[in-house]
């Protein structure tokens, strides 16, 4: 079931809500500003999902004290970040958007580093998809949607193979 969800219908899902969206001029936040319920149920899907899985496998193997703060400190950032509105006007709003956006990113990173750097298929697996979603964002000159939904993809898959490799 596992494998079902974090490979296939969370993947899925991201493609289907963003499949009429120009993903290349567009990323999240601006799906948000032209979409709420679109946004909500991608950042529902994504964020909970992510969130879920990475609280499971962290207990695995820290104490759940360390770990539960961890968690809650990347759950405030990405919370932080997609509630900031973002005008179109550059000012102090946007900046502190894009602040908190790349806070949770590193420290996303932060933490799938702690859980999974010791496993060389999956960091393998990572740094490329992570060298493609770079890739994106330098070719474009900006995040874009489609390296947002390339990312969110590819955490899925990549908690889902983490999970079951640390269950007991």
């Amino acid at each position: 079931m596992l494998i079902l969800i974090g490979d296939l219908i969370i993947p899925a899902s991201l493609i289907l809500l963003t499949w009429k969206e120009n993903l290349v001029r567009d990323n999240y936040t601006g799906l948000a500003n032209r979409s709420p319920a679109l946004f909500a149920a991608i950042a529902l899907l994504c964020f909970g999902g992510l969130l879920w899985e990475l609280g499971k496998i962290g207990l695995r193997r820290w104490p759940k004290k360390y770990w539960r703060k961890q968690i809650l400190a990347e759950t405030a950032l990405i919370l932080a970040a997609a509630l900031m509105p973002y005008p179109k006007a550059e000012n102090f709003w946007s900046g502190l958007h894009v602040l908190l956006g790349y806070s949770a990113f590193v420290y996303l990173n932060i933490l799938l580093w702690q859980l999974g750097w010791d496993r060389p298929v999956l960091r393998g697996f990572y740094l490329a998809a992570l060298g493609i979603c770079l890739s994106l964002c330098i070719l474009a000159m900006s995040v874009t949607g489609l390296a947002e939904t390339v990312y969110a993809c590819m955490t899925s898959i990549l908690l889902v193979q983490l999970d079951l490799s640390t269950q007991p």
